[in-house]
């Protein structure tokens, strides 16, 4: 059969612009397919990024945690070394007790007349103060210490008399 074109021939489409449109269409397909190709791959990456940058907050807040438990821990740490700091301060210094001691052995070698009046201990120094009426108690209590071993140094720091009370020394012990 016979092609049948009722349209006049001026009117027509000339071929020059049939395979313009051959091309355009065909352009058209690549740039679409060229364009969902691109978009596709924006989304991938879009999504193992977004992927990836939560993986990366949870470890964040992983390492934040652990972070903060370790300054606590740390806290800790440094409370008991300032503790144990002290500790062996006070362990280090423990001429207290030696002092403590030697003023128990002037009491307790004492004649029954001598009578405490007051102590004093701190870490340089011991101080003890006793009474007595009369001197022959007071010359006892001498004899006593110098005879003892206990004492590598012992210092009369005051000796005062009083009608009414008698006889008041102060001993430093060392």
């Amino acid at each position: 059969m016979a092609d049948i074109n009722l349209l006049p021939k001026e009117s027509g489409t000339s071929k020059k612009v049939d395979a313009a449109q051959v091309l355009l269409k065909k352009i058209s397909l690549a740039l679409g397919v060229i364009f969902l190709l691109v978009v596709g791959v924006l989304g991938g990456f879009y999504f193992i990024s977004y992927n990836n940058l939560n993986g990366l907050k949870a470890k964040h807040e992983d390492i934040s945690a652990q972070v903060q438990g370790l300054q606590s821990t740390e806290a800790s740490l440094v409370f008991l070394k300032d503790r144990l700091q002290k500790a062996q301060t006070v362990l280090a210094s423990r001429t207290n007790e030696s002092y403590l001691a030697k003023q128990r052995a002037i009491l307790q070698n004492a004649p029954e007349a001598i009578v405490f009046k007051e102590s004093t201990i701190d870490v340089s120094a011991s101080n003890l103060e006793v009474e007595t009426a009369s001197s022959s108690q007071l010359v006892s209590l001498m004899s006593t210490i110098m005879a003892s071993s206990d004492f590598s140094s012992l210092v009369i720091g005051e000796l005062s008399f009083n009608v009414a009370l008698g006889y008041s020394i102060l001993f430093q012990v060392f």
